[in-house]
This record gives C-alpha cells, structure tokens and sequence, in this order.
C-alpha cells in the first residue's frame, strides 16, 4: 500500500489547497471560505474517498481504529480550520 495514504492529517495537494492564487486569494480552500462568505446559502463539504485505488487504501485506513480515530480528528481539524459544512466520506 502506498504510504501517503495512510498521512491522513495532510491535505492531499497542499500547495494547490493553501498557497496557489485563485480568485486574489491564497488557496483554493481560502478561495472556498470567501465564496461561502459572497453566497451564503453555499454548502461546502470535504469529500473522501472515490473510485478506483483510492477506496482501497481508505479502506484499510478506515478498518483500524487506531488510524479510523486520527483520520476522524484530522478530517475534522480540515472542516473547522476552513469553516467547511461537513464531511463526505466512502
């Protein structure tokens, strides 16, 4: 299994999260936080998991509790940081 799935309290393109220009802000997910701001009936949530190799690695990383409970706070640390709604997971 690819380790970098099993980093489950980092994002998984950083720069592209946190630091690329997108619309006169740093970070697409500072980006999303503003958009939120202009539209505030707009539902923003994170979403894991998905199709192909990726639903078998969060599925290891799901079916243990140590890894389950760290990925539960991380995920969750990713949701208030950046005032998301809520999370979408497999």
């Amino acid at each position: 299994m690819d380790r970098q799935w099993l980093i489950v309290d980092q994002l998984h393109d950083e720069y592209a999260d946190t630091q690329i220009e997108v619309d006169g802000t740093k970070g697409c997910l500072n980006a999303l936080v503003a958009l939120k701001k202009q539209y505030t009936h707009l539902k923003v949530l994170l979403s894991i998991g998905g199709a192909g190799e990726g639903s078998i690695a969060f599925a290891k990383v799901a079916s243990q509790s140590g890894t389950r409970s760290h990925f539960a706070s991380s995920a969750r640390a990713i949701v208030d940081t950046y005032k998301l709604d809520g999370i979408d997971s497999m």
